[in-house]
């Protein structure tokens, strides 16, 4: 399979495009595209650097079978056949990926050509092997609609959100994708120490409807749940009266209200419930202190999709985050891609810093401030889950 990608020597902005393709070839002349070049692989293109009219009209005598292109990539000849563009490492994840579906769908109904006849039964086999090519033509003409899914449109989607140090934030979420999700959402208060979750949406009653030899403040959602797991219950039968319905379609698991239990709780027993909720919901929200040496915060950044973290616009604050992802990454094993970073409301002490500096600092993972990108913030969720 192959995918040549346009991009000048100088060029050093797109190290994370480039690293999302495992296998390609980068050129910039006519010559390194003939060594290589096979249009019986149905090759791909993508444009990283702006070309001149000339290396336009050399690309163009090419048979290319999809070409991507960046948005700021201007096509000025207007001989290229641009099959669809992207602006962001997340919408460049989303095109790519489907044009190598495409490009492997081509490869199959190629093969299936020089099979010649064949039976009525080998026929419905194959028609199944292929029977993306539908879905698969439609799929870049609705990238907006994924991208941007009109009001009271539910779609098909699931995944684990982490939320660190952001307790709003994982609020937020979970109203947003209770909404836009076609299935269930449960949001976890995850901060064994320090839960805040009732606080935060005005719960007045902690303790669960089970009847239990758990009583008091330990009878919450998270006890409780773990209590039914280790007896080997069926989770799925209790879990109605476990959990605090806050609409249709989103349910909230209370967490730890005794500071006396948190040395107590086994790590095993927790991920066994993390993946027991996977189970009964199709979006998993957990919201985790920022705290390295906590279990239940590595864990849930281990096993989620996505890890968003909040953050005050501080020097202190910018410091200590930027290092933590960095030790994720080389103590953890937890791809710098793996995660999101919102700012929090600014407050007026001093030492605030602004939204260049941390975009400086963390790249495209840097969303924005929450009360001003949460749109944006959704949107990159949603393009990533799918």
């Amino acid at each position: 399979m192959k995918v040549f990608i346009f991009i000048n020597t100088e060029e050093n902005n797109f190290t994370d495009y480039i690293d999302m393709v495992s296998e390609y070839i980068l050129f910039t002349n006519k010559a390194e595209l003939d060594h290589h070049y096979n249009a019986c692989e149905y090759p791909i293109l993508i444009l990283l650097s702006q070309p001149s009219i000339q290396v336009e009209t050399m690309m163009n005598s090419f048979n290319w079978h999809f070409i991507l292109s960046h948005k700021g990539i201007r096509n000025n000849s207007d001989c290229l056949s641009i099959g669809a563009y992207f602006e962001t490492i997340d919408e460049f994840s989303i095109v790519f990926e489907l044009a190598t579906k495409k490009q492997w769908l081509a490869i199959k109904q190629e093969y299936i050509k020089t099979l010649g006849k064949l039976s009525d039964e080998d026929l419905v086999y194959l028609h199944r092997m292929t029977g993306e090519a539908i879905d698969l033509s439609k799929g870049f003409k609705n990238i907006k609609k994924v991208l941007n899914p009109q009001k009271n449109q539910r779609i098909e989607m699931s995944g684990t959100l982490t939320v660190v140090n952001s307790p709003e934030t994982a609020l937020m979420l979970a109203d947003e994708l209770s909404i836009l999700s076609k299935g269930s959402v449960i949001m976890v208060d995850g901060n064994l120490l320090m839960p805040c979750l009732d606080e935060k949406i005005g719960i007045k009653k902690i303790q669960t409807n089970i009847k239990s030899h758990i009583t008091g403040i330990d009878n919450t959602g998270l006890n409780i749940a773990l209590d039914t797991i280790a007896k080997g219950l069926n989770l799925s039968e209790y879990i109605e009266s476990i959990v605090v319905k806050k609409n249709k379609n989103l349910d909230l698991l209370l967490g730890n209200y005794n500071l006396f239990n948190y040395e107590h709780y086994d790590d095993q027993a927790l991920k066994k419930l993390l993946f027991k909720l996977t189970d009964l919901y199709q979006f998993i929200i957990i919201s985790v202190p920022l705290f390295p040496y906590d279990a239940m915060t590595m864990l849930s950044i281990h096993i989620s999709d996505i890890n968003i973290f909040g953050i005050e616009k501080s020097i202190t604050d910018t410091r200590y985050l930027y290092q933590y992802l960095n030790l994720l990454s080389t103590k953890q094993g937890i791809p710098i891609s793996k995660n999101l970073v919102v700012s929090k409301v600014a407050n007026k002490r001093s030492g605030n810093i602004g939204d260049l500096v941390l975009k400086e600092v963390f790249k495209d993972y840097y969303v924005g401030n929450l009360a001003q990108k949460k749109k944006q913030l959704v949107k990159k969720v949603v393009e990533r889950i799918r």
